[in-house]
């Protein structure tokens, strides 16, 4: 089988089309790699949303408990200031 050389390179015999880009196994591993990452990056975005929405949605329902006096609000006690420092 004879190769033909053509202005954009050099054909294959068999299908006659020039390769534009060749992948190396290497190449492959690390598309792999980064979309796994990117995956994983998505769904923890999504975790912390969740999360986040939950809370949202818990403060609200809080806040509403708060304004109807359906609930005692806790003042958070501060420490006796005794004017001596621990050694």
């Amino acid at each position: 089988m004879k190769t033909n050389l053509t202005h954009f390179g050099i054909r294959h015999a068999r299908s006659g089309r020039v390769p534009i880009a060749k992948i190396t196994p290497t190449g492959l591993l690390a598309i792999a790699l980064l979309v796994a990452v990117l995956w994983g990056c998505i769904l923890a975005e999504n975790s912390i949303t969740r999360s986040a929405r939950l809370g949202e949605v818990e403060s609200l329902h809080e806040l509403q408990m708060l304004r109807n006096g359906l609930r005692k609000v806790h003042t958070p006690i501060m420490p006796a200031f005794s004017g001596t420092r621990a050694s």
